[in-house]
């Protein structure tokens, strides 16, 4: 069964997973993974992730920020969501652990005070 890719990047992709084969159904609706960790989500987490992504992606290709403060922002992502839930002690991201995220990365008023030597010329 192939695994739909609901966000792709050099840094970041999520993808759904599929239930378990014995029939019971996992906490987990998708998995963020990265080339140095793999972090399941629950459904809620999943759709704000995704969205937050994608609109992150949006604003920085929009704005013609460079590619390298785009790169580091996706990283940051993943980092956030590990350090998250290693304090909890979960193995799972929930929907606080996305939203914490976001008040942690901000958004476009936020992106777009970054320094300018972030910009393309």
């Amino acid at each position: 069964m192939k695994q739909a890719v609901l966000f792709k990047s050099p840094q970041v992709t999520v993808h759904e997973i599929a239930g378990l084969g014995d029939g019971t159904a996992s906490p987990a609706k998708a998995v963020l993974t990265t080339s140095k960790v793999t972090i399941p989500l629950d459904a809620a987490a999943t759709e704000v992730l995704v969205g937050y992504l994608k609109i992150m992606r949006s604003y920085y290709t929009a704005a013609h920020r460079s590619k390298h403060l785009l790169s580091s922002q996706l990283d940051q992502v993943s980092l956030h969501l590990e350090t998250s839930l290693q304090n909890r002690g979960n193995s799972l991201a929930e929907y606080q652990d996305v939203t914490y995220l976001i008040q942690q990365m901000g958004c476009l008023h936020d992106w777009a005070t970054l320094p300018a030597e972030y910009q393309n010329a």
